[in-house]
C-alpha cells in the first residue's frame, strides 16, 4: 500500500491472511480527516471492515467516483452493492495475448538429456529454435548431428553470414559466442564472458534485440552464473524466461544464480515445462485439445478441471476470451498460463456461481417440514452446503433454522473451492434487489416473518444479521481434491454435479456418504440426476421429486 498526497494505492487483496496488517493501515490511514482518494489496483475483494468504511467515506464526502478499481471482480461486487467508483485501466501483463514463435534452451553441464526431452516435445513448423550447450557428451561430437538422430528433426549447426531459416533448430558451435543481427548469424571470436564460450549471455542479449516478445529463453542446469547477467535487459525488452527448478538439476549454480536475481518469469520442473511448451510453442494446439491445456493449468495453479463436462469448460473459456477482447483460442489459453490475473478472470468464470435466496423454495418447505423438523431432536445439527458460492443458500439455510428456534444449536458450513466467492459470503453484503427477489420464495419456502427482519441496512445494500452470521462458517473446499473434514446431519450440494464427469459425480458422492452421520440426509438440485451406478448401494430415496435421499446404514 502507498500513501501519497492525492491518494491511497492499494495493489494487493486486503482480506487475506497475510494482508490483514494492510488492510488495519488502510483503516487507520481513511480514519482521519483527508481527502485521500482511493484507488484498487489488482485487488479482487476487500474484507467486511474496508467496505463498511468505504460506506462511511462515500456518505461524507460529496465527490462521485472518489474510489477507483482496475480488477472487474472487484468492480462487479461493488456494482451489486451500488457502491460508486471509477474503472481504472491497467495495461496487460506483457504476455497476454502474445504468441512467442521462437525459442532458446541454454544449458551446461547435466543439460543434455533434458534438451533431448524439450525438443521431443516441440512441434517446429514455422517456429525457430536455438540450442546453446556448453559441454558436448564428446569433443569428438557433432552435438547438430547428435540431437538430429535423437530427436528426428532438422537440426543444424549456426553458420557465420547465413540467413536464420524457419522450422529449424540451430546449435551455437563450440568455441565461438553466436550472435544474431537482422537475420543473419555472426560467430564472435572475442575472449570468453564469465568463462564461458559460447556464451549464453551473448546468445540471450543477442536474440532479445532480433525476436523481443517473440522470445521464449529456457536456462537449463550447470555450473556458473553464465545465462544470469542479461536476465533485467531481455526482460525489459519483452522476452519470457523460464529457469529450471534447481531441483531437477544435479549441478544448480547456473539455475541458482538466475533464480537470485529476480529477473525471470517461470520457474519451472522438467514436466511442467514440457506441459508449459505443449501449449506455449506448439502450432498445432486447437480447441478441441482441451486436456493438455487442463493439465498445464492444474500443475501451474494447483486446480483440477479435468473431469469437469468439456462442453460446459469450453464453453466458459469462451465467454471469459470474450470479455477480455482476445480472438484466438490458442493465445488465450497459453496467455492464462503466463498470466495469473488472466487466469484469476478464467477462474471466476470457471466457478459455477448461479444462486439466490431461497432458491427452489418447494424443495426448501420440504426440507424444512420434514428433514430440519426431524433434525431438530438432535442436541447439535452440522449442514453442509458444498458448492455454496456467494452464500445466499447458506444464508437462506439459516433463516430457516433460525424460525424453528434452532439455529444456536447449529452450524452451518458454507464451502466452495473459489477464494473469491467464499469472501464474498464472509462479507455478507447483498444488494437490496437480490433480497426484494427472494420474498415470494421465503414465504413459498415456509418463512413466516419479514425476510427483511434478518438484514441490516448499511448505505445501498444489505448486511445478514450476526446472529445468522456467526453461525455460518465459510472456508475453501475442492470437492475434486480435498477429502472430508467434519461429520454432518444434513448437506447440501445444487446445481454443481451436473457440471462434474460420471467419474467425478461417483467420487463426489462417495465423499458426501463418508461425510454423513448414521442417518444423514442429501439434498441435491432438481436438474440433477443421482442415479449412477451404484448410487441406491449408498442413498435410498426420501422425496425424488425434491431430489432428498438419506445415507444408506
Amino acid at each position: 500500500m502507498k500513501t501519497y498526497q492525492d491518494g491511497i494505492y492499494t495493489a494487493v487483496d486486503v482480506n487475506t491472511n497475510l494482508t490483514k496488517k494492510r488492510a488495519k493501515l488502510f483503516l487507520e490511514l481513511t480514519s482521519k480527516q483527508l481527502n485521500y482518494k482511493i484507488n484498487f489496483l489488482q485487488v479482487s475483494m476487500v474484507s467486511h471492515d474496508v467496505v463498511e468504511r468505504l460506506v462511511s467515506i462515500l456518505e461524507n464526502r460529496e465527490k462521485d467516483s472518489l474510489i477507483g478499481v482496475s480488477d472487474k471482480l472487484l468492480s462487479r461486487y461493488f456494482h451489486e452493492l451500488r457502491i460508486k467508483h471509477r474503472t481504472i485501466f491497467e495495461p496487460r501483463q506483457k504476455h497476454a495475448n502474445i504468441m512467442h514463435d521462437v525459442l532458446v534452451i541454454g544449458g551446461s553441464e547435466n543439460s543434455l538429456d533434458k534438451i533431448i526431452k524439450l525438443l521431443l516435445e516441440i512441434n517446429m513448423e514455422n517456429k525457430i529454435a536455438f540450442v546453446l550447450l556448453h559441454h558436448a557428451p564428446s569433443p569428438l561430437i557433432n552435438l547438430a548431428s547428435f540431437l538430429s538422430e535423437r530427436t528426428h528433426k532438422s537440426i543444424v549447426y549456426a553458420q557465420n553470414g547465413a540467413k536464420v531459416e524457419k522450422s529449424t533448430i540451430y546449435v551455437a558451435p563450440p568455441n565461438y559466442h553466436l550472435l544474431i543481427k537482422k537475420g543473419t548469424f555472426i560467430l564472435n571470436d572475442s575472449p570468453p564472458f564469465s568463462y564461458a564460450k559460447p556464451s549464453i549471455d551473448f546468445l540471450f542479449e543477442s536474440l532479445s534485440y532480433e525476436y523481443s516478445s517473440s522470445l521464449l529463453a529456457i536456462l537449463l542446469c550447470g555450473n556458473g552464473f553464465d545465462g544470469s547477467n542479461r536476465l533485467k535487459e531481455i526482460t525489459k525488452r519483452g522476452v519470457t524466461v523460464a529457469v529450471l527448478d534447481p531441483n531437477e538439476c544435479r549441478v544448480k549454480s547456473m539455475v541458482q544464480s538466475a533464480l537470485k536475481t529476480k529477473f525471470f518469469d517461470f520457474k519451472f520442473t522438467m514436466q511442467e515445462l514440457i506441459l508449459y511448451l505443449h501449449n506455449r510453442f506448439n502450432a498445432t494446439h486447437t480447441p478441441n485439445e482441451l486436456l493438455p491445456f487442463l493439465e498445464a493449468l492444474e500443475l501451474k495453479y494447483g486446480y483440477d478441471f479435468s473431469d469437469y463436462s468439456q462442453d460446459s469448460v469450453n464453453r466458459r473459456i469462451y465467454n471469459t476470451m470474450q470479455e477480455n477482447n482476445f480472438n484466438d483460442y490458442n493465445h488465450f489459453t497459453n496467455a492464462v498460463l503466463h498470466d495469473k490475473h488472466l487466469f484469476k478472470k478464467l477462474f471466476a468464470n470457471l466457478s459455477i456461481n448461479v444462486t439466490s435466496f431461497f432458491r427452489e423454495p418447494q424443495t426448501l418447505k420440504f426440507v424444512k417440514d420434514n428433514i430440519l423438523t426431524y433434525l431438530s431432536n438432535y442436541a447439535h445439527i452440522n449442514v453442509w452446503c458444498a458448492g455454496c458460492s456467494i452464500g445466499q443458500e447458506a444464508y437462506s439455510i439459516a433463516i430457516l433454522l433460525q424460525e424453528m428456534k434452532i439455529l444456536d444449536k447449529s452450524l452451518i458450513y458454507a464451502t466452495d473451492f473459489n477464494q473469491h466467492v467464499i469472501d464474498i459470503g464472509k462479507n455478507a453484503f447483498y444488494s437490496s434487489k437480490d433480497v426484494k427477489n427472494a420474498k415470494k420464495n421465503y414465504i413459498t419456502s415456509g418463512g413466516v416473518a419479514n425476510i427483511e427482519n434478518y438484514f441490516d441496512e448499511i448505505g445501498s445494500f444489505l448486511s445478514v444479521k450476526d446472529n445468522l452470521h456467526k453461525n455460518t462458517l465459510f472456508f475453501t473446499h475442492n470437492l475434486v481434491t480435498d477429502s472430508r473434514f467434519n461429520q454432518f446431519e444434513l448437506i447440501f450440494c445444487r446445481n454443481v454435479l451436473i457440471y462434474f464427469e460420471r467419474a467425478l459425480q461417483i467420487k463426489t458422492l462417495q465423499l458426501f456418504y463418508d461425510s454423513l452421520s448414521i442417518d444423514g440426509f442429501l439434498v441435491l438440485s432438481k436438474s440433477e440426476t443421482a442415479m449412477i451406478d451404484g448410487f441406491d448401494k449408498l442413498f435410498k430415496i426420501v422425496n425424488s421429486n425434491f431430489k432428498v435421499y438419506q445415507k444408506v446404514i
